[in-house]
């Protein structure tokens, strides 16, 4: 198991990191095209549309043919209504969006290389039902986004979604956006652009396409991959599957803990995960890690907000507050309570934590002293002796107390448990790990 680089691996029992692809697969969406993507196979089969006609063949070298997850073909991409009148080439004669395999991504991707300025596209029919039936009406957004690959940053896609009005009309009633563009040459990075349903559309009708005219600005090559279409304001993270449920996006990477739902946390408009102090947090499953008096809590966390009583992560015995162990603030101290079955001990450090940059904050009992870090340091210790062994009715919480309540206002991006104390070199380890992530 990788869990970052030069992260303490021994006694880990729950990890997770948002940045990690592999322990946050992102906000919980549904992508309407996820069938219009390919599926990855071991091999390919080379396919070139109409092979033997015209140029085609010579135009579209390396093409191969693909299928979605659904087991449909998706191969073609040839628009025969090109002609010598309209782009100075016949269909036959011209290139066209096509699939080829590509050596980053280690999958099929759309590319069109552009010589000669003649229409290429890659069209994607979404097969939704009527937009009303989503609740959409005027005025609501939604989002396409895609990964984009190009040797000119002067070339993109022009991108758009294709309806008709209550005429039967067919145009991009919604725009056409050719603002996200490249940052650097060869190079994939992921793009996308937000619209806004107009007035002209017929929301009760279930016609709706995805194009992506890729001949328009500028001559070169241009790769697209991993398109998605969403209902929402913003992007998130790319869906290879119609739906990522709320709990299908959050895992540990140790994976003693399955299923972590995500329904009672925020998102921002980047698809972040957040906690607003009111009403978000998580909680785990029940069987969540277990140890007894030896355990390491560990966390990034960011605010800009002083706050009492606020937990960023606990565990807890029966979900009662009998035996467990916390990270929290308390006004201007970070915090932990470590609670015994007769006793308690509180560690604190007053810190401007409040300054809206991340920290780490870490708590480890060996079972004979307890010792809080902040930022990879040693802020605060003491000896405790009690057992706080946690029963199997137990269960983590996140941005939250575990029986509910106190919740964190902030993020929290990387969160950790350990079964066993960490040692002062092992928690300036996995600090100096991740602090180049965080910019400190």
């Amino acid at each position: 198991m990788s869990s970052g680089p030069n992260i303490v691996r021994d006694g880990l029992v729950f990890h997770y990191d948002l940045s990690d692809e592999k322990s946050f697969a992102g906000e919980p969406t549904t992508n309407y095209i996820y069938h219009q993507n390919p599926r990855i196979d071991g091999t390919y089969t080379p396919f070139i549309p109409y092979d033997g006609t015209g140029n085609i063949t010579v135009n579209h070298p390396q093409g191969i043919g693909v299928y979605n997850t659904d087991n449909n073909d998706i191969s073609w991409y040839v628009n025969t209504g090109i002609s010598v009148a309209n782009s100075g080439v016949a269909w036959e004669y011209a290139r066209h969006a096509y699939w080829i395999y590509d050596n980053d991504l280690k999958k099929p991707v759309v590319q069109s290389y552009d010589a000669v300025g003649t229409w290429q596209a890659k069209s994607y029919g979404t097969n939704m039902n009527a937009w009303s039936t989503y609740g959409m009406t005027v005025g609501s957004q939604y989002t396409i986004s895609w990964l984009q690959w190009t040797n000119n940053l002067t070339k993109r896609a022009h991108v758009g979604l294709y309806t008709r009005d209550s005429g039967g009309n067919y145009n991009f009633w919604d725009g056409l956006s050719s603002v996200p563009v490249n940052t650097k040459t060869h190079t994939w990075e992921r793009l996308s652009q937000t619209y806004t349903v107009s007035a002209s559309r017929n929301l009760n009708d279930s016609y709706s396409a995805v194009y992506m005219y890729t001949h328009v600005f500028d001559y070169g090559i241009i790769r697209i991959a991993d398109v998605q279409l969403e209902l929402k304001d913003h992007p998130t993270a790319y869906s290879p599957t119609l739906t990522r449920s709320s709990t299908q996006v959050l895992f540990d990477r140790t994976k003693n803990l399955t299923s972590i739902d995500v329904s009672n946390v925020s998102f921002n408009s980047q698809g972040k995960m957040i906690f607003d102090g009111t009403n978000d947090y998580i909680f785990s499953p029940s069987a969540a890690p277990s140890f007894t008096n030896n355990v390491t809590f560990s966390c990034w966390f960011k605010t800009s907000v002083q706050q009492t009583n606020k937990y960023i992560m606990a565990m807890g015995k029966n979900l009662t507050g009998n035996n467990g162990m916390d990270l929290c603030l308390q006004g201007t101290d970070v915090a932990s309570y470590i609670v015994g079955s007769s006793s308690f001990i509180y560690l604190n450090h007053n810190t401007n934590y409040q300054n809206n940059q991340w920290h780490m904050l870490t708590v480890t009992y060996n079972g004979t002293s307890a010792v809080l870090y902040y930022d990879g340091v040693a802020v605060n210790s003491g000896p405790f002796t009690q057992n706080v062994d946690i029963e199997a009715t137990r269960r983590l919480a996140i941005g939250s107390w575990v029986n509910g309540g106190s919740n964190f206002n902030g993020e929290i991006d990387v969160l950790q448990v350990y079964n066993r104390g960490l040692n002062a070199s092992e928690v300036s380890q996995n600090y100096n790990s991740l602090r180049r992530k965080f910019g400190v």
